[in-house]
């Protein structure tokens, strides 16, 4: 989508990437005040939940892309037609 040849498209994907940016970050920081420590701990522990969730996420849209081009292939498009 951020690849896209349509301005559109791509403003649009750039704006909901801010978006989910700005409210994951808002969630976590909600979240690690809910804990009323005063040490490190909630931070460290909503860093980790949020790092392994991003992963998560990067395996399973992995696995969902079929037939990706490396730019190093021969004949590869950088984007698609």
């Amino acid at each position: 989508m951020i690849m896209s040849k349509d301005l559109r498209l791509r403003k649009f994907s750039s704006a909901m990437l801010g978006f989910l940016q700005i409210g994951v970050a808002g969630l976590a920081s909600a979240s690690i005040g809910i804990f009323n420590s005063h040490t490190m701990m909630p931070v460290a522990l909503i860093l980790a939940a949020t790092s392994w969730i991003g992963f998560a996420i990067l395996l399973i849209g992995k696995r969902r892309i079929h037939g990706v081009r490396y730019v190093e292939e021969k004949d590869a498009n950088f984007l698609p037609d």
